[in-house]
């Protein structure tokens, strides 16, 4: 009896530490796991679907997953050439005034600018300034350009993991279900408010993005400035990623008409961009996620920038998540110290 004891232990112990292992291994990948799980719950209808008409899982999952890809990276493929190409006219644009002494001109119009390019001048070396300017937006631009490449990598991992979270998705829940110590009542319960969050906080997200870059395209309108319509789109792919944002789009534009001479403009689109872009998602976000899942916005708000600090971009998933699981598991736990037995031992 005792060496029973002591192996089972050991194994308890032993399959701890490789649980940690595992953890520290998929901890890089959890990204990827988090959208894969979320594209699984999401798109689950566009694979129904497929697997209507295709009798073949492993081809129905591919096809879905096909269909999925082409949705989701096509129009942002699309943008970010269109983007591309405007920034480089900008640039160019930017880079014609300078040559031409017009950006002289301009500053020279405005005596407290004239007064403090002077004074910056005399107590600055502009060729050192310049120098290392130029440094950090290289140092910036190798960071995003490896960024990139991550990204894609992550995206890749997830469809490849998304595959086979269509194809072998009634494996896949009956393991979970075989590792919950839960009724069978209540690991509904769970799956039931994990999916219902993760579905409010991905539609949440988009329909956020979508105000943003509505109201930045509005902006861009009234403003009589060029392709209201792309750059109101570009503003809403760049509000769907938490380490980018729409400023990568107005910011540079305001710093554009800034040097044409278009101060009042500049100055509207900024603060714009700040008090109304920039600003309105941390009070939409958290009201329309509560609402759909009848949770407090509060939580909700805390749990996503929570999520955000510790977990990077995978954060505004699983910390929603973490907090809907969290009160899913009270909720059964009151339950059962209420009642005494679980809820299936009732009937």
């Amino acid at each position: 009896m005792k060496r029973e004891r002591l192996l089972a232990t050991a194994l308890l112990v032993l399959t701890g530490v490789v649980l940690t292992a595992c953890a520290i291994l998929f901890a890089p990948l959890l990204p990827a796991l988090t959208w894969a799980v979320s594209l699984a719950i999401i798109a689950y209808p566009v694979h129904a679907r497929v697997a209507s008409h295709v009798r073949n899982p492993q081809v129905a999952a591919g096809l879905a997953v096909a269909l999925i890809t082409l949705i989701l990276v096509l129009p942002v493929v699309l943008v970010g050439l269109q983007v591309a190409r405007q920034a480089a006219q900008g640039l160019q644009q930017v880079q014609a005034l300078v040559e031409s002494g017009k950006l002289k001109e301009e500053v020279l119009r405005h005596p407290m600018l004239a007064t403090t390019v002077s004074f910056a001048r005399s107590h600055i070396d502009l060729g050192d300034v310049l120098t290392q300017v130029a440094t950090v937006l290289r140092t910036l631009l190798g960071a995003m350009l490896s960024g990139g490449v991550w990204s894609f990598i992550q995206l890749a991992i997830a469809l490849y993991c998304l595959f086979f979270f269509f194809r072998d998705r009634e494996q896949v829940l009956r393991a979970v279900r075989s590792l919950l110590p839960l009724s069978d009542h209540e690991t509904d319960d769970v799956f039931d408010s994990v999916s219902s969050m993760v579905r409010a906080t991905i539609y949440g997200n988009v329909a956020t993005s979508l105000l943003q870059g509505t109201l930045g395209g509005l902006m861009f309108w009234l403003l009589g400035l060029p392709g209201p319509l792309l750059w109101g789109a570009a503003m809403f792919f760049l509000s769907l990623v938490p380490s980018l944002g729409s400023f990568l789009v107005w910011a540079p534009t305001a710093v554009i008409l800034a040097a044409t001479g278009n101060w009042g403009k500049a100055g509207i689109l900024v603060a714009w961009g700040v008090l109304v872009v920039g600003s309105i998602d941390n009070l939409v976000y958290p009201f329309l996620v509560g609402r759909d899942i009848r949770m407090h916005t509060l939580a909700v708000f805390l749990s996503l920038f929570g999520g955000l600090v510790l977990l990077g971009a995978a954060g505004i998933v699983l910390g929603p998540v973490i907090m809907a699981l969290a009160l899913a598991l009270l909720d059964i736990l009151r339950r059962r110290t209420a009642h005494g037995r679980p809820v299936e031992a009732e009937s």
